[in-house]
């Protein structure tokens, strides 16, 4: 969220000093432009496909439990399941995740 908001300030600066479209200003507001899209994407991503997602999963799996290994289960899976989904568990992908955040900063 952080990421998306300072996007959303370089875009409100540059867009208060347009005074010619074709300065390399230009450049920048289009580039600005894709890296908000990215992040409001992975975002959204994030929040409604896998958290919200797996979350109503955990609490059914939490209503059908009857013990407290059962829930542990649940919990583990919830787990798992937003690890591998945000890809955190695959190196690669997460440093260029971090890597594409950090320059977005």
């Amino acid at each position: 969220r952080r990421v998306q908001l300072e996007l959303e300030e370089a875009w409100n600066l540059m867009r208060g000093r347009r005074r010619n479209p074709q300065t390399p200003r230009r450049g920048l507001m289009q580039l600005r432009q894709h890296m908000a899209h990215l992040i409001t994407n992975l975002q959204i991503y994030f929040q409604v496909d896998v958290i919200e997602a797996e979350y109503r999963t955990l609490l059914t799996r939490i209503d059908a439990a009857h013990d407290f290994a059962e829930v542990e289960r649940a919990h583990n899976t919830y787990l798992s399941a937003l690890v591998s989904q945000t890809f955190l568990d695959v190196t690669t992908v997460s440093q260029s995740l971090s890597q594409i955040i950090q320059q977005s900063l």
